[in-house]
């Protein structure tokens, strides 16, 4: 394997480890855990399309991690912020879960999303967020 694609393991691992954590099922719900074997299949299409265009990889990977790193800060914010009410909890969630379907169209378009995601869109579901 190449430094590069030993890169691209080492995120996909990160993003199975955000799927996949201790007490996942617990704290996903049905809806998203249905929606699990189209993500998981799309990190298996994004290590092999990462071998076939590397520059596309890294085009792609600048985009979803200014988008992942904005849900981390807002996330760890939120957690640390007392009275917290539930629908900043859910719209932090949707959030999330957008980011989810916001993945899958960055690289693995051809497994579809489960709702229209854009940048744009979630430009406007952050700032309501922050």
């Amino acid at each position: 394997s190449s430094p590069s694609m030993l890169s691209v393991a080492a995120k996909i691992r990160e993003k199975v480890d955000s799927l996949l954590y201790r007490g996942f099922i617990a704290n996903t719900g049905w809806e998203q855990l249905y929606q699990y074997p189209r993500y998981l299949k799309a990190l298996v299409s994004r290590y092999e399309t990462a071998e076939l265009n590397p520059q596309a990889e890294r085009e792609r990977s600048i985009v979803w991690d200014k988008w992942w790193n904005k849900y981390l800060q807002v996330a760890e914010k939120k957690s640390l912020a007392v009275g917290n009410d539930a629908a900043t909890s859910n719209a932090l969630k949707e959030f999330r879960w957008l980011l989810e379907e916001f993945h899958v169209s960055l690289f693995a378009q051809q497994l579809g999303t489960k709702k229209s995601v854009s940048e744009k869109r979630l430009i406007k579901l952050f700032e309501q967020l922050v």
